[in-house]
């Protein structure tokens, strides 16, 4: 009985058919977690009854979502753990092309967390040892005069 009203979308669609988008993070990582236990095809509030390794791709991966209504579906550092945790189900019922994208992801999103932390690193030495000498030079170059 719980599949047939499962519901996990964060941006539900207008129509009545299904009552997830099948697009969102959310929807993709529930997505994923009932095709791991072979309950994804017998799940009709979902649009899909497979995923594709084009269906994860969509993923973007930023610290931080500002746009509430956002087409785009983002992996946060939030919820990269729930990503891990995936990986070995996955890997029990040979899904590797599914694989190879969520580590992918996982990688870009270390990437994206360390390039975050040198900045922010970076303006701290600035602003302790220089007096935030090059963000003032940064701004004058890119136009903006503060």
């Amino acid at each position: 009985p719980a599949l047939k009203t499962i519901r996990a979308c964060v941006n539900p669609p207008q129509s009545a058919e299904h009552i997830n988008c099948g697009e969102c993070e959310k929807c993709l990582r529930t997505m994923m977690a009932l095709l791991i236990c072979g309950k994804l095809q017998d799940c009709p509030t979902y649009p899909l009854d497979d995923i594709s390794p084009d269906h994860l791709r969509v993923l973007n991966v930023r610290f931080h979502h500002r746009q509430k209504n956002s087409p785009f579906a983002v992996m946060s550092p939030k919820v990269a753990h729930f990503w891990r945790e995936l990986l070995p189900g996955l890997r029990r019922i040979g899904r590797s092309d599914l694989i190879d994208v969520i580590e992918a992801k996982l990688a870009e999103q270390e990437e994206h967390k360390a390039r975050i932390k040198r900045t922010i690193r970076a303006h701290e030495l600035d602003r302790k040892y220089l007096g935030g000498l090059l963000s003032r030079m940064n701004r004058f170059q890119s136009g903006r005069r503060h």
